[in-house]
């Protein structure tokens, strides 16, 4: 084909050369155009008739398929299970749903009035200020309804502003929210949301309001009877009334400033919680501090996890957590507070009957506190102190090391203990003696007339932090060795500094 146009182009190149030839083409030309001009009149028919010869063939090819007996609420049934299996493959929603609405003008209409197809997790960018993008959000809300919506909206460029047209259409449909993720500050926009708003399906929200929250106080989600599960970061705990007693899951980020009253009496409300997780500055050096003459209880609570910096006496010598069952306590070592865990920690674990699991990290707390602490956890079972550098010494092995005449032995529940990165200011010895005074190979344990005081050690684990070369002994390591053979899991880890 190729061919055949260069050689037309370059015969009449050479025919141009005869005298009038120029007068003759112009009227050629006038023909040639004229011809195109049908061949493209019959190709665009050609093309159509084509077109409609492939849809009778599609149309026929769909009559004559087994799918085509199927009713309409099993080929929805089957939709459904493609849909999901889709999901697996990370392919958004949105395309597997027009994937299934593009076959055939039956299945769109299939597609389009199965709402269950339509609710899927919408992830929002509520910075894309397109009316477009708002008119496909609302679209799709519509179509999933009256199924709950699961939904949410980021801020993917915090340069641009927040498009109120997205949101708003979004607060439009709270009534159907059953989670709601937003990592904006929604304040401002919460009074757009129509009232009253009975939030009947939320069951999780997280929130993130910016510490000078703006936009008038809003009560939406106290009329939530099911939100049980909320992560919130928020400045000002009062700017946003929310259903405290009835939570069962709480993650509460805060900022400074903030009253101690304030805090304290928030965490009061939370009688239902049962998880929580508190990630705030603490208190400082002076703050005025208003202590009740009883201890708040929080009757639910089984699992504390505390991420803060600076003094925690206040919250310590404020509540009692008697099903508390898994303490977590994550302090900032780059603010140094020497007696972050001094005294009211001490007590406070010790009103705490039912703790079995403790983990302590970042504390520089020294040997004296954690003697204490050892004398108060009566029901541990598992102790992990981590990156805890001042306390770990001989004193602390001496404390564990059980003697059958120990009326009271600390920790008597004790199985496990994992010391990582509290430095070698022990002696190998001591830590062996700890080891065998609370370990007894199988026959011997079951062969014991009366169970021994304390429990039996399952697993040990201890590592130091650089130690300036220091190594385990040959020793040591052969006794290790064969503590290890009898059936306990004993490891010591040392780290040296690289020569050079």
């Amino acid at each position: 084909m190729e061919d055949s146009t260069m050689n037309d182009f370059y015969t009449i190149l050479a025919e141009s050369a005869a005298p009038g030839f120029e007068r003759q083409a112009r009227s050629l030309l006038v023909e040639e155009e004229a011809k195109l001009a049908r061949i493209e009149s019959q190709l665009k028919m050609l093309l159509w008739t084509r077109d409609r010869q492939r849809a009778r063939i599609a149309a026929l090819k769909y009559v004559v398929s087994p799918v085509r007996m199927l009713p309409a609420d099993v080929l929805l049934v089957i939709f459904k299970q493609a849909f999901w299996l889709g999901l697996g493959s990370f392919e958004p929603p949105s395309r597997l749903v027009l994937r299934l609405a593009s076959v055939c003008a039956y299945w769109r209409q299939l597609v389009i009035s199965s709402p269950r197809l339509w609710a899927w997790a919408m992830k929002l960018n509520v910075s894309n200020i397109s009316p477009w993008y708002t008119e496909v959000t609302k679209t799709v809300f519509q179509r999933s309804s009256p199924h709950p919506l699961s939904i949410t909206m980021t801020c993917r460029d915090h340069k641009k502003p927040v498009s109120a047209t997205v949101v708003k259409t979004v607060l439009s449909f709270a009534h159907r929210w059953s989670r709601i993720n937003v990592n904006f500050d929604l304040t401002p926009f919460l009074n757009a949301a129509p009232r009253p708003t009975l939030l009947e399906h939320l069951t999780f929200a997280k929130l993130a309001l910016s510490q000078g929250a703006k936009g008038k106080e809003s009560d939406i989600f106290l009329h939530a009877p099911k939100l049980f599960d909320l992560s919130i970061s928020i400045g000002r705990l009062a700017k946003l009334p929310l259903p405290w007693s009835q939570l069962t899951k709480l993650e509460l980020t805060t900022y400074r400033p903030f009253t101690s009253s304030e805090f304290l009496a928030t965490i009061e409300q939370c009688t239902s919680v049962s998880d929580l997780q508190v990630d705030s500055d603490g208190w400082e050096q002076g703050d005025d501090i208003s202590i009740p003459p009883h201890f708040v209880s929080l009757p639910r609570l089984r699992n504390l996890n505390l991420r803060m910096s600076g003094n925690l006496d206040p919250f310590f010598a404020h509540f009692t957590f008697p099903a508390l069952s898994k303490l977590d306590v994550y302090l900032d070592w780059s603010v140094s507070f020497e007696n972050s865990l001094r005294g009211p920690f001490s007590a406070f674990l010790g009103r705490c009957t039912a703790l079995e699991e403790l983990e302590i990290f970042g504390s520089e707390m020294n040997s004296e506190t954690l003697d204490d602490i050892l004398l108060n956890i009566p029901s541990v079972v598992d102790l992990q102190l981590i990156c805890c550098f001042a306390c770990v010494d001989n004193a602390f092995f001496e404390r564990l090391t059980y003697r059958e005449m120990d009326a009271n032995p600390p920790a008597p529940r004790l199985e496990a203990i994992n010391l990582e990165n509290v430095g070698d200011c022990y002696d190998e010895d001591v830590v062996v003696a700890m080891v065998r005074s609370r370990w007894w190979k199988d026959e011997v344990y079951n062969a014991l007339p009366t169970p021994p005081g304390v429990a039996r050690w399952k697993n040990i684990s201890i590592s130091a932090n650089d130690t300036d070369g220091a190594e385990l002994s040959d020793e040591f390591k052969a006794v290790m060795q064969d503590i290890c053979a009898e059936g306990l899991n004993f490891d010591v880890y040392t780290y040296t500094r690289p020569s050079g």
